[in-house]
């Protein structure tokens, strides 16, 4: 449009300013006409581009445009607690949602095992149907022959294992207890999926207390940069003062920006985290501060009992030993009884010349039996009995591992939750030096005892302990809830 407007409204650009001055018969100054012509096509665009606004105003909607709100429907504002991040993880998180599905095959698994306790009964039927021709000669005649068979058999199968000698219950049993150990799965995997929301959800509390904090500083700055400009107004100091704290002032609106960035960034991380749309509206209340943790002991002892992975591997234990009970039984014999039953229906047609004959009739047939299987020699049998061993020897190990592994994580997130105590308690006093600090270089330098290079220095200072503190502070807070966590005590984030 603004293209087609200077192609329309611009002067006559082929000739020289010379030439349209001699046209006129006068003499302009060529700089002038230059400044003249610009100024004139300015004009016409300016109008122009308003006719345009005013057409677009009337065609709010022009052909083969669409406003965006036509497909971004609003959301709802979703604010998210400490509470709520946690019940949300452990609902909605898809390693949860996975989890979910495979406790249901566990289970399915488990009832499939127990339909070995049932008889299994078959049904077919088999229908057959034939047709020949031939001659017959007799004496000097040659008869014609045709036969025409139908046959129909239905049989009846049942087939019931007696006794196996606890095959069967042995596999019911294991599939019972790995469903079991499913289902405690789908528990660790939720203690898993709220570590990673906690966490998530304080980065975003630290990037939200990070906005307020550099907005703080931008307060402080403007305050220095009104100061600055008073003392260069009134020639007491240097125009290099004033510079001094604009940079300063656009350096804090850059970190209140750039935090804006991080907490935005984050909100979608933490989205990701609880299975919700990333799309809406999202934003987190500041919880309140968590109890302390306990002794290092007694989080270890309640990490190696409550944990949920302990559970599940002492829960594979004891799968493993069941199924290496079911793979000795696979020594002994198998007893089983069947019965049969069918009946058959057939139909004869015969035609001989001169005349047709025919015959049908059903037949039944019943059987049954006991049967004994015994493997006498199979290969397959013992070494499956000594897979089954050695899966029974890992799992042991494994559980081994695992009490030790969670006995250490505890132990490591209370000494890391104490370490972030003393730092923060370390961090406050920097806080409060380098505020006082700050107050006298603001007092000196509106007194005019000091430059702005001492105030922006201790600005600095003041900006870089507020912030420490707020990350400090929250750290404390994020690892007291991962010493909850490491614990198994996901109940105490509330």
């Amino acid at each position: 449009m603004i293209r087609d407007t200077f192609r329309h409204c611009s002067l006559d650009r082929s000739a020289s300013p010379n030439a349209h001055a001699r046209r006129r018969g006068t003499t302009v100054h060529v700089p002038a006409l230059r400044a003249l012509g610009v100024l004139g096509a300015l004009v016409c665009s300016t109008a122009s581009i308003a006719a345009h606004a005013q057409q677009r105003q009337n065609d709010p909607q022009p052909r083969g445009e669409r406003p965006l709100n036509a497909t971004i429907a609003p959301r709802a504002r979703v604010v998210l607690s400490l509470a709520s991040v946690v019940q949300r993880a452990r609902d909605n998180a898809p390693a949860v949602l996975v989890a979910v599905e495979r406790a249901r095959a566990a289970s399915a698994q488990a009832d499939v095992s127990r339909a070995g306790f049932l008889p299994s009964v078959s049904v077919s039927s088999s229908p057959q149907f034939s047709i020949s021709n031939g001659t017959q000669v007799v004496g000097p005649v040659t008869l014609n022959n045709t036969n025409i068979t139908l046959q129909i058999d239905a049989t009846a199968s049942l087939r019931w294992t007696l006794w196996d000698f606890g095959r069967t219950s042995g596999s019911v049993e294991a599939a019972e207890i790995g469903a079991r150990a499913a289902t405690i799965d789908l528990e660790a995997a939720r203690r898993s999926a709220i570590s990673s929301a906690v966490s998530a959800f304080y980065t975003v509390v630290l990037d939200k207390e990070g906005i307020e904090t550099s907005r703080v500083t931008v307060s402080f700055r403007e305050r220095s940069l009104e100061v600055a400009r008073g003392y260069t107004d009134a020639g007491a100091r240097p125009p290099i003062e004033r510079t001094r704290a604009e940079v300063s002032l656009a350096s804090a609106r850059l970190d209140v920006a750039n935090a804006e960035v991080a907490f935005r960034s984050d909100l979608v991380a933490l989205a990701g985290a609880l299975g919700i749309d990333a799309l809406g509206e999202l934003d987190v209340l500041v919880p309140a501060p968590l109890a302390p943790v306990e002794d290092v002991s007694l989080a270890a002892q309640r990490a190696a009992v409550d944990r949920p992975e302990v559970l599940a591997s002492r829960v594979r234990t004891q799968q493993a030993d069941q199924q290496v009970e079911n793979a000795r039984r696979g020594l002994l014999p198998t007893l089983s009884a069947s019965a049969n039953a069918g009946v058959r229906f057939s139909q004869n047609w015969r035609y001989t010349e001169p005349m047709w004959t025919d015959t049908n009739g059903p037949s039944e047939s019943v059987s049954a039996g006991v049967s004994l299987s015994w493997a006498v020699f199979d290969p397959t049998v013992r070494a499956n009995i000594r897979l089954a061993e050695v899966n029974a020897a890992t799992a042991r190990m494994q559980e081994q591992q695992s009490i030790v592994s969670v006995r250490t994580e505890a132990v490591q997130a209370v000494v890391a939750a104490r370490s972030a105590q003393q730092a923060l308690e370390q961090t406050e006093a920097l806080a409060r030096g380098a505020a006082a600090n700050l107050a006298q270089a603001q007092g000196r330098y509106e007194a005019g005892a000091s430059t702005m290079i001492e105030l922006v220095d201790a600005q600095v200072q003041d900006a870089q302990a507020r912030a420490s503190l707020a990350r400090a502070r929250w750290q404390v807070e994020a690892a007291k809830a991962r010493a909850y966590i490491a614990q198994g005590r996901t109940e105490a984030l509330r």
